[in-house]
């Protein structure tokens, strides 16, 4: 910015009669104010990932060549909740189960002081929010509740247990698994950064347990395979009957797509040479057949029909695959509602101890 001033010289002779003259002369100067950065003297935190002001350390989406997935913003309400100018804006598709925000840090975080995420959030729409991180030795993901709307919640994911698996990217789910919602839900963001965790350190109830790889999952100790982004774990809020489980699996079926399925990949050949028999308890709202078919080595697809016939309650139900005990398969699917197309987009099963005996 360039100002013209006048200096001002003042002649002043002194009469006898003390009269004063004043003249002045319009010489021009020229000042420069040079545009002051806020941000100049701020050292980058690299804990930090974006407060979308002075400390923005991490490109948010998935490719650093295209438009961030937040852009910076005024902040629409700014409280004692959160004081900041400005804040991040992420348009998620609703329509989308699985739409997502990505930071990708390219190589591994380091979580070993700092393992708890923070992430402030203001926004008029609830749901469950997933935070995943992954690249590394093996994906761990945290989840919450979006509860409050119309303003300024802080939530907190405890990633304790992901301190030494080397992950490299940083996953949010807005309202996760559903796909009800409309195609431009907006969430504002601020403050997303990794603490020194501050979770109470809780002794691992899975400690001493040794793996039995019979065990597909018992969504606790015994998680032995990996799993689609369809089936998370999740609390049970079904106890009752024949499971008392604290954890249990939530399978989200596009009950639109007829061959929708849960696919368990063991890279290797299953060994059915002894423990043949498919085990599960399903928790169903609706009567429905399931099909579990084996695939994927040298051996043909074998495939087995069995009809859901309990509804609203924990129903244990047995799969015999005892014919193909010396046959080659590598991979084990499950189908629900197969072959029908009539169910909805986000069709709710809920599975536990999925086993071979």
């Amino acid at each position: 910015m360039r100002l013209r001033t006048r200096s001002i010289s003042l002649i002043l002779t002194v009469f006898s009669a003390f009269a004063i003259s004043c003249s002045s002369s319009d010489k021009e100067e020229e000042i420069i104010i040079e545009p002051i950065d806020p941000c100049a003297d701020v050292a980058k935190d690299m804990s930090i990932v974006s407060d979308f002001e002075c400390q923005q350390n991490y490109f948010i989406g998935a490719d650093a060549k295209l438009e961030t997935q937040a852009m910076v913003v005024d902040n629409p309400d700014k409280t004692d909740a959160n004081e900041s100018e400005k804040t991040g804006k992420y348009i998620d598709n609703a329509t989308q189960a699985w739409d997502n925000m990505v930071i990708d840090f390219s190589t591994a975080y380091d979580l070993t002081n700092r393992s708890e995420l923070k992430i402030k959030i203001y926004s008029e729409h609830t749901g469950l929010l997933i935070a995943k991180l992954e690249g590394g030795t093996q994906a761990v993901e945290q989840q919450v509740q979006i509860e409050k709307t119309s303003e300024w919640v802080e939530y907190a994911f405890n990633f304790r247990e992901a301190v030494d698996m080397g992950n490299t990217k940083l996953i949010l789910f807005f309202n996760a698994g559903a796909e009800d919602g409309e195609t431009e839900e907006i969430y504002y963001i601020d403050d997303i950064k990794f603490v020194e965790n501050t979770f109470p350190v809780v002794s691992d109830p899975c400690e001493g347990t040794e793996k039995d790889m019979s065990i597909i999952s018992d969504f606790e100790c015994q998680q032995n395979y990996d799993f689609p982004e369809t089936l998370i774990t999740i609390d049970n809020s079904l106890k009752g009957g024949i499971n008392e489980s604290e954890k249990i699996g939530e399978f989200t079926d596009d009950g639109t797509n007829a061959w929708d399925h849960l696919l368990i990949d063991y890279g290797q050949a299953i060994d059915l040479s002894t423990k043949n028999k498919l085990k599960l308890l399903i928790h169903s709202d609706k009567k429905v057949q399931f099909l579990a078919k084996l695939e994927g080595g040298t051996s043909n697809a074998n495939e087995i029909w069995t009809d859901i016939t309990t509804i609203g309650e924990w129903t244990e139900y047995t799969v015999n695959f005892s014919s193909q005990a010396n046959e080659n398969h590598t991979k084990l699917v499950l189908f629900f509602n197969a072959g029908k197309d009539d169910g909805t987009a986000t069709d709710k099963y809920y599975l536990d101890n999925i086993r071979w005996e």
